[in-house]
């Protein structure tokens, strides 16, 4: 007689116990559930799939054990998955998020293991479907699976002292796998780690998710320092206060709002003991500092803010049926306007009469051509968004009566009736306004007198003398636009560029004089607007932009770009070396991109190499001992050479420097391995030529060639 679930979940209970007194018999326990895992009863699956993400995570089995029951066990995990319970998925996800770098590692090593890896990746898809879909303790999981996702296919450490042989990185896959791409790889875990950081960007706060993301990325910022500074930055970025809330549940807001900080302060604080944190570690204690100020009283007035805010929205929304109010004053004064206008006492028409609609009003004989064109584009803003439709349909009405009445009869627009309903457009309805052959030449020839007592038809460029055909009204040709010569073409480049830099200075100040300063940039931040976006975009002109060799101009262009770069940095670069990072990074990345078409070029010949230079030959002179942030400078830049090591023999040489240039060479030598034999051969000829840089050059040659220090010795 076949045993009921119950009994059957008697026994296998015995078997767990068996296993927490041997852990041998894992595996053999392990083979043995995998049919049992086939059968329909929901408590039968539901108790395999718990035993299955135990075991994968149980330190108790060997890896190589753990792979090949990872392997076996990948068909079981897809056929359980489609089972629509939640408890039981997500017990498997965390199964998957286990034998997952197992699978991967088992991939790169094989060649014929398409078929596991095939089936991993089913099961890869159809657990990240289930991150918006599922229940909410299923999502949780999926995000714990969607780290490991991500700490599998990113590159690990690059310092061969750190690396450890159960880590499964990107690095795993040898070059010219079978089936296996690393950029393919490496841009799914981007796009998985983008959309694990997005729930900082949400508009309302979701504690348990943003909780998990929050261990997750965490997790991986401590193993992958390449990502760390942008999880980190991401988590800076994210105010919890500026979420919307449930204002209906204050109590729960409150809760929600407890958890975040207290999980903020956790992280923050544990990463905040990373290498590579030590850029952005004050702003981590000023972060930290400003949760610790939060007091429960500040939370409970935000929520009756916000509590507030909403009534009053609801106030408003409430009143959307009320008749509109009278229109005041000095809108009626508009609307009464008359229809004709008098001419002067030459018989002219002013254009200012035409279009003044206020009797009387002293503004009729201001000269608005006295004020600044960024002045008047402003206030003629402002006063088409103070201005109601009806009010403005109304004024342009009576301008084309006059209008109408100068030049000759016509359909006059009349304002419609308010319509709620904006999408009921049809362009059958409108009134078309198609004047006569001799209303238009009458316009052309006022047009023309009008020109001629300027004296613009011959200063204008863009002026248009080209002569209406009266046989042909609707045809209005237009004289092509004037050619530029490269000179000028040059100058209006030259002058766009100037007007970048201004108004970053302009964007600067917004920032300055801003009343909250942390929240105006992390509003601009959430725009993808920051510090850096100018900077990018004269890069990619200065490097991809211009096609550097197609011409004498393009390659101006792109010298003055740089030369106008260069000199920014330079007026302030300890402030701006992010700025300089971003700019050589984009130099380097164009010369990777134009070695591809022309392998002999040399990488000491580039644009990179070039400005890198000049801009070390520019800053070490003024650099003191104290000056840690030249540091951060080597270590970002992405590719370093023999000639650039060497600008370093000047700090070493300086009494009152050399301790800042030997951490400089001792960092570069740790962290940067292709440029360690760089460094080296700088150090042996410090040593060998400069007898007072002996003791600081002797204590690293003893570690990396002692034998140069045994041949001096002997």
């Amino acid at each position: 007689m076949e045993l009921t679930a119950e009994q059957q979940i008697e026994q296998l209970n015995q078997a767990r116990q068996l296993i927490e007194q041997d852990a041998s018999f894992y595996p053999q326990i392990m083979r043995g559930i995998l049919p049992i895992a086939q059968k329909p009863e929901l408590a039968l699956r539901a108790w395999c799939a718990r035993f299955l993400a135990d075991g994968f995570a149980s330190p108790a089995i060997g890896d190589s054990e753990k792979t090949a029951l990872a392997v076996e066990c990948l068909d079981t995990v897809a056929a359980l998955l489609q089972t629509d319970d939640g408890r039981l998925r997500a017990s498997l996800i965390q199964c998957a998020a286990s034998v997952y770098a197992l699978v991967f590692r088992h991939a790169c090593g094989d060649a014929g293991a398409r078929d596991a890896w095939d089936r991993l990746a089913t099961i890869k898809t159809f657990v990240l479907s289930l991150w918006d879909s599922g229940p909410a303790g299923v999502r949780l999981c999926v995000i714990k699976f969607a780290q490991c996702v991500v700490a599998a296919q990113t590159a690990g450490s690059k310092d061969p002292r750190l690396v450890d042989d159960a880590d499964v990185s990107i690095a795993t896959v040898p070059p010219g796998h079978a089936f296996l791409r690393r950029t393919e790889l490496e841009a799914e875990a981007h796009g998985l780690l983008d959309r694990l950081l997005a729930v900082f960007y949400d508009e309302t706060i979701n504690e348990s998710r943003i909780s998990a993301t929050l261990y997750a990325v965490g997790a991986l910022a401590k193993t992958r320092a390449s990502i760390a500074a942008r999880i980190l930055n991401t988590i800076l970025a994210f105010n919890p206060l500026a979420a919307r809330f449930d204002v209906a549940r204050p109590a729960r807001a409150r809760l929600d709002l407890r958890f975040v900080d207290k999980n903020l302060r956790i992280v923050l604080a544990s990463l905040a003991r990373l290498p590579a944190a030590a850029p952005l570690r004050g702003r981590i204690q000023y972060y930290l500092a400003q949760l610790a100020q939060l007091k429960p009283a500040q939370v409970d007035d935000l929520l009756k803010r916000r509590a507030t805010e909403a009534a009053d929205g609801d106030a408003k929304r409430q009143r959307l049926d009320v008749p509109p109010e009278a229109p005041p004053p000095a809108m009626a004064a508009v609307l009464a306007a008359p229809p004709t206008v008098a001419a002067d006492a030459s018989g002219a028409v002013p254009y200012a009469r035409l279009f003044s609609l206020l009797a009387g009003s002293p503004l009729a004989s201001f000269d608005a051509t006295q004020l600044p064109a960024h002045l008047a584009t402003e206030i003629a803003i402002a006063g088409l968004a103070a201005v109601d439709l009806p009010s403005l349909q109304a004024a342009s009405a009576i301008v084309h009566a006059r209008l109408a009445a100068l030049f000759g009869s016509g359909p006059v627009l009349t304002a419609p009736p308010a319509d709620d309903d904006d999408d009921d457009y049809d362009p059958a309805d409108t009134v078309s306004f198609a004047p006569d052959a001799p209303a238009v030449a009458a316009v052309a020839a006022a047009a023309a007198a009008a020109t001629t007592e300027l004296k613009a038809e011959d200063d204008d460029p863009l002026a248009l003398d080209a002569p209406v055909d009266d046989d042909d009204v609707d045809a209005v040709p237009l004289t092509a636009a004037k050619t530029l010569t490269p000179a000028e073409r040059l100058a209006v480049f030259q002058q766009m560029i100037e007007r970048i830099f201004q108004s970053n200075d302009a964007f600067q100040n917004v920032w300055k004089f801003a009343a909250n300063q942390k929240a105006a940039k992390t509003n601009m931040s959430k725009l993808g607007i920051n510090n850096d976006t100018w900077v990018v975009l004269l890069s990619r002109v200065s490097t991809r932009g211009t096609d550097a060799g197609a011409d004498d101009l393009q390659d101006k262009m792109a010298a003055h770009v740089r030369d106008r770069l260069f000199a920014y940095i330079m007026a302030s670069f300890r402030e701006r070396i992010d700025i300089a990072v971003i700019w050589l990074n984009e130099e380097w990345y164009n010369y990777r991109l134009h070695v591809r078409t022309h392998p002999d070029d040399r990488l000491e010949d580039s644009q990179y190499a070039v400005w890198a230079s000049r801009m070390l030959d520019s800053v070490i002179p003024f650099l003191d001992a104290k000056d840690r942030i030249f540091i951060r400078f080597l270590s970002d830049l992405p590719e370093l050479t023999a000639a650039m090591i060497q600008k370093l023999k000047t700090l070493c040489l300086d009494p009152d420097r050399a301790k800042l240039g030997f951490l400089a060479l001792q960092y570069l030598i740790m962290l940067r391995p292709p440029a360690k034999e760089f460094c080296l051969d700088l150090i042996q000829f410090l040593y060998e030529n400069h007898p007072d840089t002996r003791a600081s050059c002797e204590r690293i040659l003893q570690k990396h060639r002692a034998a140069v220090v045994r041949a001096a010795d002997a």
